[in-house]
């Protein structure tokens, strides 16, 4: 899939399912028999589930981007301004973690108004708030604005936030020190090494 699709893709689709949770929202909220309830809930289970569907490929798709870095592209170099390996394992360990909670509430939902899951507050503590604190403080941490150029819709190149590099947690942000040494002294450096 071409790399320009993929924003667009995923969005799209989330959009998609959170209209049709609204629909089936709003048809619960209205409903006045069992039958319009029932019919709300599964509207809703079915936009729950597109999200959970398009979420979970989104991180099939930055896994194997990972591991596709760290065979095939091992040897491609990667900007070493920024710590770029650090912003990845973030987005993909946030985004195990936002797939568990979506399946817990998934499952919660599935089950109906009563039940085991909804009835004992350890399971919402554990499985929803705890997650999305741990998501949260990630990105608190490694913020990913300290990683991307900032693209205004009037500035006429890529340009980084007068903010990229200030912080608490800025330091983790920074890569390693580029080698300064050109790429074509180093191979004759290297050729007289062996030469010798």
């Amino acid at each position: 899939m071409p790399v320009r699709r993929i924003t667009l893709l995923f969005v799209s689709f989330d959009v998609l399912s959170f209209f049709v949770q609204s629909i089936g929202g709003g048809i619960d909220a209205g409903a006045d028999t069992t039958q319009k309830m029932n019919e709300g809930k599964n509207v809703i289970l079915v936009g729950l589930g597109l999200q959970l569907l398009t979420f979970g490929f989104f991180v099939i798709a930055s896994i194997r981007f990972t591991f596709v870095l760290m065979t095939r592209l091992k040897d491609e170099p990667l900007p070493r301004e920024t710590n770029w390996r650090l912003l990845l394992t973030i987005i993909n360990l946030a985004s195990l973690t936002i797939l568990i909670r979506s399946v817990f509430r998934f499952i919660q939902f599935v089950l109906g108004v009563q039940n085991y899951l909804a009835n004992h507050e350890v399971f919402f503590y554990c499985l929803d708030a705890l997650l999305i604190f741990v998501v949260v403080v990630a990105y608190i941490c490694v913020h990913p604005g300290m990683y991307l150029p900032y693209i205004g819709l009037k500035r006429g190149k890529e340009e980084f936030s007068k903010n990229v590099g200030r912080g608490l947690f800025s330091g983790m942000a920074q890569g390693k020190e580029v080698d300064t040494i050109p790429l074509d002294n180093r191979v004759g450096q290297d050729i007289e090494r062996v030469s010798m």
